[in-house]
């Protein structure tokens, strides 16, 4: 009878592999590859900085939108949950169309934050393309490195 690995286990042993992959401390492989291209290795290690550069400068503004949003959302929410719970107060007085301007107000707050998320992250994926594809014109003219094998 076969024996079947916990999906959690070899979930674990591929993110542990890709970690080791991607963050070799070992010199090297870097040392050998701008001996061979030193053109090309010097254009991939210089993405690297500038795109956690723009990620972060992307995460700060996102994540201050996002905040900002979400609390007009809640606003929003309690000015609603008020209003269903006191719904024969406020047909008693005829306030609904005052209710409903206050609640409509933090929506459109909110939306209006949520387009500000959408053109941070339209406007950073932007830049993450354009740093990846301006490192590549400098070198594409170049004839390619030996092969090592």
């Amino acid at each position: 009878m076969a024996r079947f690995l916990p999906v959690s286990f070899v979930r674990d042993f591929i993110s542990a592999k890709r970690k080791e992959h991607f963050s070799n401390p070992d010199p090297a492989p870097r040392i050998v590859a701008f001996a061979r291209s030193w053109k090309l290795s010097l254009a991939v290690s210089t993405i690297v900085p500038c795109i956690a550069i723009a990620g972060a400068f992307m995460n700060i503004f996102m994540s201050k939108y996002k905040l900002a949003s979400l609390g007009h959302i809640a606003e929003g929410g309690s000015v609603a949950e008020e209003v269903i719970g006191t719904i024969r107060t406020a047909q008693a007085f005829g306030s609904q169309s005052v209710l409903l301007g206050m609640y409509n107000t933090h929506i459109t707050k909110s939306s209006i934050l949520e387009k500000k998320v959408a053109v941070v992250n339209g406007l950073g994926l932007g830049v993450f393309f354009f740093v990846i594809y301006s490192r590549w014109v400098p070198i594409s003219n170049t004839p390619p490195p030996l092969d090592l094998f």
